[in-house]
């Protein structure tokens, strides 16, 4: 769990995780999300939703 500070206050929470593992065109992927959300307290006036999912090659990294 990751914590998003602006001007000293704490607005948000995130998670890095991988997700899943699978094979295409013989390759194993995996799947890497990113998820960042707003702190209740404060999504009125510092609206964070994030959702970045990205799939890797396991052997290079690339995408």
């Amino acid at each position: 769990m990751y914590s998003a500070y602006f001007s000293g206050i704490h607005v948000a929470n995130a998670t890095l995780k991988s997700k899943r593992t699978f094979t295409l065109e013989n390759q194993d992927i995996l799947n890497i999300e990113f998820k960042a959300h707003s702190r209740s307290t404060v999504k009125y006036i510092f609206p964070i939703n994030d959702i970045i999912s990205i799939d890797v090659d396991k052997k290079s990294w690339q995408p």
